[in-house]
């Protein structure tokens, strides 16, 4: 069982238009509106790849029903704690002409408690069992202290779930402190978050090696459209990307769907070059996809032997 927890809900809101005009009256030829959040988006990943996937997320009270139909849906079982407020609004326009995607985000409209993140916390520490995978996705909602993740990956990992973070900020920051088994940021995450370059790979690998010193045993960075690093205290290794599929990009949740693929991979005890090839294809699928997590399937499974995957001198 892999259990995925999102303290961060949005409800996101695709507009996809043959072009943008800035400044005047635009026209979609397709929309799409959905829950969203890195953790549940990381749900619907290991769920749409055929794994068992438990949601444990904040939801807005007035949303939750509808939220909680649509993850049963997608396969995904959701253990949905209502707070006040609302999901926030995400809004995702995908201009055709340019085949460029923009996001804008607002800020958290949830009204979030010490009581809520505990009573949270407590479902999924009654729901893990040990050797559960366990991932914790996004930034920490406005209101959340610091060290939320700390906190809960520390007990998670007391009770002897794995504990996977993809974060940044103040999330990634604490919450590397309490050693979880892996950390996902992307090169852009890893530098603001940490205050160190990486415009080389050589400093990529420097900054994550001083992540394994902090007890993590395995630092993997996306690097877009140069692939990904994963480095552990035996081995460096380099997962090449996939040719550009054809057609209209949708970059928002690839790197969901990359953080999907590497949970699956481990629950099923794949060796890790194995691990990045699955997250590799999840998140090629998902960028020729409009929508976070709307690919199929079938292409994971059909990309997944040609991603090459190489071992680098330490």
């Amino acid at each position: 069982m892999i259990h995925c927890v999102n303290l961060n809900a949005t409800q996101d809101h695709l507009f996809v238009l043959p072009s943008v005009r800035w400044g005047a009256v635009n026209r979609a030829v397709a929309t799409l509106s959905y829950p969203g959040g890195k953790g549940n988006n990381t749900a619907r990943t290991v769920a749409k790849l055929k794994g068992k996937a438990r949601l444990h997320a904040f939801s807005g009270a007035k949303e939750r029903a509808a939220s909680a139909r649509f993850y049963r849906e997608q396969g995904v079982d959701p253990r949905l704690t209502p707070v006040p407020g609302t999901n926030r609004p995400c809004l995702v326009v995908l201009d055709g002409a340019r085949n460029q995607e923009t996001v804008i985000n607002s800020p958290s409209q949830l009204k979030i408690s010490p009581a809520s993140v505990a009573k949270l916390l407590a479902g999924l520490l009654r729901a893990v069992k040990p050797g559960d995978i366990v991932t914790l996705s996004g930034s920490l909602p406005e209101g959340l202290k610091p060290d939320t993740y700390r906190m809960m990956i520390r007990a998670i990992q007391a009770q002897g779930g794995v504990a996977l973070l993809d974060s940044y900020g103040p999330g990634l920051l604490h919450g590397v402190e309490a050693a979880p088994l892996l950390v996902k940021p992307n090169a852009e995450e890893l530098a603001s978050t940490f205050g160190v370059p990486v415009r080389t790979r050589d400093q990529v690998l420097q900054a994550s090696r001083q992540l394994l010193r902090k007890g993590v045993r395995c630092v993997v960075v996306t690097l877009g459209e140069r692939g990904a690093l994963a480095v552990t205290p035996r081995e460096t290794l380099l997962a090449s990307p996939l040719p550009t599929p054809r057609g209209l990009l949708s970059p928002v949740g690839c790197g969901d769907a990359f953080f999907g693929g590497l949970a699956l991979g481990l629950e099923r005890s794949l060796a890790l070059p194995e691990c990045l090839k699955l997250a590799t294809a999840a998140a090629w699928a998902n960028l020729g996809s409009p929508g976070a997590i709307f690919f199929d399937a079938k292409l994971v499974k059909a990309q997944m032997p040609l991603v090459k995957v190489s071992h680098l001198a330490s």
